[in-house]
């Protein structure tokens, strides 16, 4: 009988550390969890923030396409501007060499 009363504490003892480690695994196993919710969290915010800079980005791209259409026919203008200065300039010049000549023709 007492060898039975032995054996039995045995099997409590054996069974309260199994209870212990099944504790400590449990545990281990939440720490383990909530790392990866907080890690789930934290690339979802990381996400969020690429996703808001790709918009960012397109929408500088858009503004920047508007931007040298713009400037390209601004420039466009300017350059249709400096010909015609050139013409006139051309044009009075011209003038200018034809009276002189005409007037190194008359004797």
């Amino acid at each position: 009988m007492e060898e039975d009363v032995i054996e039995n504490n045995e099997f409590l003892a054996n069974r309260q550390r199994e209870l212990e480690d099944i504790k400590t695994i449990s545990g281990q196993i939440r720490e383990i969890s909530d790392n990866m919710r907080k890690e789930a969290i934290s690339q979802g915010s990381n996400l969020n923030k690429i996703e808001d800079n790709v918009l960012e980005s397109r929408d500088n791209a858009v503004k920047a396409e508007f931007e040298i259409k713009e400037a390209d026919k601004e420039q466009s203008k300017g350059s249709r501007i400096l010909c015609y200065i050139i013409i006139a300039i051309l044009f009075v010049v011209a003038i200018i060499v034809t009276l002189v000549v005409m007037t190194l023709v008359k004797p």
